[in-house]
């Protein structure tokens, strides 16, 4: 089955976490926004959180909790199931109400969401059932499965297609291991639990 990972940065990661690490914050993120949202029916609903190393974000942490934050920034800090995925129009569709409704859940402000996701279709991740990791993970410890050529791989081939052109692919399904963080999010699977 596979998992999702997924880029946060540090401060919507505090927003996530707090309540459950017994910090005292006045609000609580419940819902990751996104654009797009994932669609294979392998996907296991878990959602695993790599925590980005934005010095803009982790400045939005009140200080008493940034040395407590720093232990997550460039690693996998955290995993939630996502149990529900809500659409959301943002523009004149969603109104005032859904606005308001969507940025205290979402724990954004007004003007994020509309640079955001203004006139689009944003997607509204539910989080249920946080664990935060005891020891966060490394990025190595999470693989793709690699299906197309990639650098220096010992399993490329050259394949002959029936038009008579030819593409430099995988020969056999393996474990790619994640050195980036993706962008948005990416299937993955775990090489340790």
């Amino acid at each position: 089955m596979k998992a999702v990972l997924l880029s946060i940065q540090p401060y919507y990661l505090f927003l996530i976490i707090a309540k459950k690490m017994g910090w005292n914050i006045d609000k609580e993120k419940t819902v990751e926004v996104r654009k797009t949202f994932p669609k294979d029916e392998n996907w296991n609903k878990v959602v695993k959180m790599y925590c980005t190393k934005s010095k803009n974000s982790f400045s939005k942490i009140p200080e008493q909790y940034q040395p407590l934050m720093k232990q997550f920034l460039g690693k996998v800090a955290a995993e939630f199931i996502c149990d529900d995925i809500s659409k959301n129009f943002v523009g004149y569709r969603l109104g005032v109400e859904g606005y308001f409704k969507l940025k205290d859940v979402a724990g954004l402000t007004m003007g994020e969401l509309m640079d955001y996701g203004c006139w689009e279709i944003l997607f509204g991740w539910h989080i249920s059932d946080l664990v935060i990791y005891d020891e966060p993970k490394e990025l190595r410890e999470f693989y793709n499965l690699c299906f197309s050529g990639c650098d220096n791989c010992k399993y490329q081939s050259w394949d002959y297609s029936y038009g008579g052109g030819k593409d430099l692919i995988c020969a056999v399904r393996h474990q790619k291991p994640i050195k980036r963080p993706p962008q948005s999010w990416c299937y993955v699977e775990a090489l340790s639990q």
